[in-house]
C-alpha cells in the first residue's frame, strides 16, 4: 500500500483520502462519506467526505469507514 494522500477542494467542501494510485468504484454510505473500493480486490483504497467542514463544525468529529495501521 502507498502513502496516505489528502486532497481538499475548499470551494466544493470535499475532502478525499487516497491510499493507493488505483482506479476504484465509489460506494456511498448514505451520510456523504464515500469509500473508494478496488473492484479487483474489494479493498478500500480511499474515501471522500462531502461537506467536510460543515460536518466537522456540526459534529466536531467525523467517523471514517476505515482503519489505518501506522507502521
Amino acid at each position: 500500500m502507498e502513502d496516505l494522500k489528502l486532497w481538499y477542494d475548499e470551494e466544493g467542501d470535499y475532502l478525499e483520502f487516497s491510499l493507493a494510485k488505483k482506479k476504484g468504484i465509489f460506494e456511498d454510505d448514505g451520510t456523504g462519506i464515500f469509500k473508494r473500493i478496488d473492484p479487483k480486490t474489494n479493498e478500500v483504497i480511499g474515501f471522500g467526505v462531502i461537506n467536510f467542514r460543515k460536518k466537522l463544525k456540526k459534529h466536531k468529529t467525523i467517523d471514517l469507514p476505515i482503519r489505518i495501521k501506522i507502521l
